[in-house]
């Protein structure tokens, strides 16, 4: 049978199911749904969500197709002949189905993309099942496939086999993409020391401090297009002084570096198009691409407890606008704005396009005629606290929530369509920036300001009452002289009230973040030199693991020194697992952050890896856990101390730099008097670590620099004939 004759088949098949369905449950339908979106009845289970959405357009010829039930589904009801999807000019499609974790989400994975401008229609093959035994219904429905598929540089792709389907693992993506990674696994992360900072570096200078809260800043810079190169792009960790404690250069503009809940550090590649993922330890673990052939929008990666991330992505395509506005470009490029929940395997399990939701004419300040059109521009994701999502619409001035199972829009703040009635709040908020949830269920965002006149930006606070639909301004903070940032900015509120703002862009010289107490003090305030911007600035508490990570070994029943270096964390819980992760044993709890380091035994049941746990636990907590990667379990040597002899040895300090303690490793060959002292840059001995007799083993000394300041030390043992000098420096 050809491609036609399938079609022609499916197309009737299609129409009389869709009437028979029609008949069966017109007189159940609530008003204003469609059967994809019913209600529960005592009888039935129903489809809440689809996606690609029935009737809609502009799909990307390499998507996934997604039906979520009301209710969990019966595993023995699902096959892999579960779906049968024909395109009108590509014909039957085969692929995998996949039931996912929440056990209401069901994938199906095309083996191959879909062709450009093809009407595609979807029908399950056979009725499914839910747990608690009722039948699941799904009427038939139908989305066309874009008729030009255009990547990040506006380019038609001829060959649709060449592009990918986001569908493999984290893992799969790890090895495909090994030749972007490797080259970073091992290097680029540099400790600040005596060699000094490269030329280029831009540093942060204090304005004004005035107590500010304990924790790391993070940022990257990006440049201005006006700046003539003296500058470079890098990722930044400072303290309160502006003093980089760690930094990274990079070849182009990376954004939102951040760390996760889980304790992962991300940033985004604004010119390749991925996230980046970095352990406690500063090292590269892997990178996320968006699925469905999507580009990663770099404003934002969201990864939850459970494993899943958020993403949004870049949505490129060719729409007559001319039909949309008054003169618009019969052949114009517009912008779309996709979010993505992608699972811990990788796959797309929700996607919600702004294109199917929001009509693009209702867009603010934004010349709809031109040939490139961007519309929507959403540039962050924020997670309700009844669950739902909060989505940042730049160029509608709004913010939608969003129904996490359904897709549906439940309400829009601001902007043409906006729901809510503002309190105390005379001027509203335009172009904003980093919409967050407080514990509390207030909304903060960094309010650009662009459609004021005279434009001026600020960091607000709303309390939302969803059911009288009224935004109350209960905090805001705008400086005077006021600052517009006219792009980018964000807003953070820190565990001890405080509120951080990252500034974001401007062509001028201004703060680049800015830290205020409730009252509206400054407590810290810093700038970038002129024209050299950041995205977003945060401020952490931050656990940077030492030992043990990537490359160590450990062995069975023998003793590992687990190492930290931190700020703005008082306490921690420290956990083990020595079963891959799947169960955790506490070590300790409320132990002293500062102590930077602690002795564990391996247990001799140990699994082939070993891993950490650190939770901050003390009144700083905010909600960062710190996990070690899995450190290899095996036979080891110079783990498990020998029996003898010793060899005489002095091991350079960890950390270092350091600031206020760092730990000293020696060893002993035969035993006698030992001394282990410091001594500054001129030679002068500061204090004296050990001096007494020992017996042949290793040993460790913590030397407390807190009374000390910052500067280059030298440590000196001497053991017998032995002598051995190094360097060691503390920052503060």
């Amino acid at each position: 049978m050809s491609n036609a004759d399938r079609w022609k088949r499916f197309v009737a098949i299609t129409v009389i199911n869709m009437l028979a369905y029609s008949a069966l449950t017109a007189a159940s339908l609530p008003p204003g749904r469609s059967s994809g979106t019913r209600e529960p009845s005592a009888s039935a289970s129903y489809i809440v969500y689809q996606s690609p959405l029935p009737g809609s357009m502009y799909v990307t010829p390499g998507s996934n197709i997604i039906i979520r039930c009301d209710e969990n589904i019966n595993t023995g009801s699902v096959s892999q002949n579960l779906f049968d999807v024909v395109g009108s000019s590509s014909g039957v499609h085969q692929g995998r189905v996949i039931l996912v974790n929440d056990d209401r989400t069901i994938l199906f994975q095309p083996d191959s993309p879909f062709a450009l401008g093809e009407t595609v229609s979807v029908q399950l093959n056979h009725g499914l099942l839910s747990t608690s035994g009722d039948s699941i219904t799904c009427a038939p429905f139908s989305f066309e496939i874009a008729s030009t598929y255009i990547n990040s540089n506006y380019g038609i792709v001829e060959n649709m086999n060449q592009g990918k389907s986001g569908v493999s693992s984290l893992a799969a993506r790890r090895q495909e993409q090994s030749s972007v990674t490797a080259p970073y696994a091992r290097r680029g992360w540099m400790a600040v020391g005596t060699a000094g900072l490269p030329s280029n570096f831009p540093m942060l200078q204090v304005t004004d401090s005035s107590n500010p809260s304990p924790g790391f800043i993070f940022l990257g810079t990006n440049l201005s297009e006006t700046t003539t190169g003296q500058y470079g792009d890098y990722l930044i960790i400072a303290n309160n002084k502006g003093e980089p404690l760690f930094y990274r250069a990079t070849s182009e503009p990376d954004w939102d570096f951040t760390i996760q809940p889980t304790g992962v550090l991300t940033y985004g590649s604004n010119n390749e198009g991925l996230h980046y993922l970095l352990n406690p330890s500063l090292q590269l673990i892997d990178s996320v691409s968006c699925g469905n052939e999507y580009l990663n929008d770099s404003h934002e990666i969201r990864m939850l407890p459970n494993g899943d991330i958020y993403l949004l992505a870049d949505d490129y395509e060719n729409i007559d606008m001319s039909k949309i506005v008054s003169g618009g470009d019969s052949d114009a490029v517009v912008l779309g704005s996709v979010l993505q929940e992608l699972d811990p395997q990788g796959n797309v399990i929700f996607q919600w396009r702004a294109i199917d939701h929001l009509k693009i004419g209702d867009a603010l300040g934004q010349d709809l005629t031109q040939s490139l059109v961007d519309p929507y521009h959403c540039n962050s994701i924020a997670f309700d606290t009844d669950g739902n999502i909060l989505l940042s619409v730049r160029h509608f001035s709004a913010i939608v929530k969003i129904n996490a199972q359904t897709g549906d829009i439940m309400w829009q703040l601001g902007g043409r369509n906006n729901q809510f009635t503002f309190v105390n709040d005379s001027v509203g908020f335009s172009y904003q920036h980093s919409v967050r949830v407080l514990p509390n269920g207030d909304i903060t965002l960094f309010d650009n300001g662009n459609l004021r006149l005279p434009p001026f930006s600020r960091a607000v606070e709303y309390k939302l009452d969803e059911a009288k639909k009224t935004a109350t301004l209960v905090w805001q903070y705008s400086p005077d002289p006021e600052i517009f940032g006219q792009a980018m900015g964000y807003v953070q509120r820190l565990p001890n009230g405080n509120t951080f703002i990252g500034w974001g862009y401007d062509e001028g010289g201004m703060p680049a973040v800015t830290e205020v107490t409730p009252d509206g003090q400054i407590a810290l305030q810093m700038s970038l030199p002129y024209d050299v911007f950041s995205y977003r600035a945060y401020k952490f508490p931050f656990l940077l693991i030492t030992s043990p990570t990537i490359g160590d070994t450990l062995g069975r029943g023998n003793e590992a020194t687990l190492r930290w270096n931190s700020s703005g964390v008082d306490s921690v819980n420290v956990d083990y697992s020595a079963d891959g992760g799947t169960a955790w044993t506490s070590v300790v709890k409320d132990y002293p952050a500062r102590n930077d380091s602690l002795n564990v035994t391996v247990p001799v049941t140990a699994d082939s890896v070993f891993q950490f746990k650190i939770t901050e636990s003390g009144k700083m907590d905010d909600g960062l856990v710190f996990n070690s990667d899995p450190v290899p379990i095996g036979v080891v040597t110079g783990v498990q101390p020998p029996s003898v002899p010793y060899s005489f040895g002095l091991s350079s300090n960890y950390p270092n730099p350091f600031n206020p303690s760092t730990v000293i490793d020696y060893q002993i060959g035969t035993g006698g008097r030992v001394t282990l002292k410091v001594y500054d840059v001129l030679g002068s001995e500061v204090t004296t670590l050990v001096n007494e007799v020992k017996a042949p083993g290793r040993y460790s000394v913590t030397f407390d620099g807190s009374r000390f300041s910052s500067g280059v030390y030298f440590y000196q043992l001497r053991a017998g004939g032995f002598v051995s000098t190094k360097k060691m420096i503390l920052l503060k």
